[in-house]
């Protein structure tokens, strides 16, 4: 939400997924963190509010970057529809590749071989 990420045509959109993340040491900053799966939308995702209306209402109406608890079971349940979305946007797709899937581009980035549906 705001000015940047209206200008780069992001506003309220779901821009990337990540699952099963690994903390790795990074610089003095901190660390970073990477994903198993990782799947990158950018501008082209579907808006948040298209496939989780409360979830959404949540997050933008109390300003929110992200939840790691509090939350309730109905944006529980939100936020794993979303994953599986994710996980059904990419099935088939090995390693590092770019797709279309329902109207969406979508750029898929898989580490390992042991997960057949990425």
């Amino acid at each position: 939400m705001g000015n940047e990420p209206r200008n780069n045509e992001i506003d309220g959109k779901i821009t990337w997924v990540g699952i099963y993340p690994t903390k790795v040491p990074g610089d003095r900053r901190g660390s970073w963190v990477t994903f198993q799966h990782f799947v990158l939308f950018d501008a082209d995702g579907p808006t948040l509010t298209s496939l989780a209306p409360p979830l959404a209402r949540r997050m933008y109406e109390g300003r929110v970057r992200y939840l790691l608890k509090g939350y309730s079971n109905s944006e529980k349940a939100e936020a794993e529809q979303i994953i599986a979305w994710a996980m059904e946007a990419t099935a088939g797709i090995a390693g590092e590749q770019v797709a279309i899937y329902k109207g969406f581009c979508l750029k898929c980035v898989c580490k390992t071989s042991k997960q057949a549906t990425c």
